[in-house]
């Protein structure tokens, strides 16, 4: 099960640990009162001023009472998370309102840097977000609040120095970390090509053969439809050769992307005789389309100059 912490920030740094807390959610404790005690109480007088069998109250009252009790024993109001270099483990505790045995109000939850296979930093909008995969599934993800973008960064550059067992802030620390997250947009550039011709022969699939059925049952050209249904073979193709780092699988992808979007310009030409936003919107859509394959095709001559970084993906 997935565990995450928001709203982080950087509150402590020394050689051996490093601190990142949440705010204090105190505004919590009167939400929590207020159901937790004036909701269920309300529920009764109602039942009571209505005239309603004693028992309904009580029950409805119980369950209220309950469910305002799980939310106290199972929303933190706080979270701290700590990075300890000596023990090598990353460590979760956080505060609740309630508890009951195991369940204490303080409870933690720690990870091996050992088991740790994989970090990533992700941009969310305003704000930073750190994965962090544990034996190879995304178990524990870490959201920064938005004034909080450079204390993401350091936790991340620190966590990759003490995992790697790594002087931190060294010049060489700094050359391995900038290689690292080198070797990974390669990475992503790669994957963000695959994923794309990927959903592009999916949709192509599924209009041609919609638009197919409908041509059939109206008895119209179904010469679209079957451009449609072509173009999301290849792109299916394609994508797949791009799993299999092929280059040539996406310089046919890129050719297919600029003989489709010149077709269906022609088209439009045709049946408008004029400029139109449409037709612009094609070409910037295909520039960028094309711009994603030729990066992917960059990150495969990378990789095979670098054959190191080829196990990585």
């Amino acid at each position: 099960m997935q565990t995450t912490a928001s709203y982080l920030v950087l509150k402590e740094e020394t050689p051996t640990k490093l601190k990142l807390e949440t705010p204090n959610r105190q505004w919590l404790f009167l939400v929590a009162v207020l159901l937790f005690l004036a909701i269920p109480t309300l529920l009764l007088i109602l039942t009571i001023q209505n005239g309603w069998d004693d028992m309904v109250g009580i029950v409805i009252f119980a369950i209220v009472f309950l469910m305002c009790l799980s939310f106290l024993l199972f929303v933190a109001f706080r979270s701290d998370v700590f990075i300890l270099s000596d023990s090598r483990q990353i460590v979760l505790e956080r505060s609740y309102w309630l508890g009951i045995g195991a369940l204490g109000r303080k409870r933690e939850k720690s990870w091996s840097f050992d088991d740790v296979t994989d970090l990533d930093i992700l941009s969310v909008g305003t704000a930073k977000r750190v994965d962090i995969e544990i034996n190879g599934k995304k178990e524990f993800v870490l959201g920064f609040a938005p004034r909080a973008k450079e204390d993401a960064q350091r936790f991340f550059d620190v966590l990759q120095s003490w995992r790697n067992g790594l002087a931190l802030d060294a010049p060489e620390t700094l050359s391995i970390l900038n290689k690292e997250a080198e070797e990974k947009t390669i990475q992503e550039r790669l994957k963000n090509a695959q994923k794309m011709l990927f959903y592009f022969g999916i949709f192509s699939l599924f209009s041609g053969a919609t638009g197919l059925y409908t041509d059939n049952m109206l008895d119209l050209s179904s010469t679209f439809s079957l451009i449609n249904i072509f173009t999301g073979l290849l792109y299916l193709a394609c994508a797949y050769g791009a799993k299999q780092r092929s280059e040539i699988a996406l310089w046919i992808a890129m050719l297919v992307v600029i003989a489709e979007r010149l077709y269906w310009f022609i088209q439009a030409r045709l049946f408008s005789g004029a400029w139109n936003f449409s037709s612009v919107l094609t070409w910037v859509f295909a520039f960028f389309i094309v711009s994603t394959i030729w990066k992917a095709i960059q990150s495969i001559r990378t990789l095979e100059e670098n054959p190191n970084a080829q196990g990585l993906i």
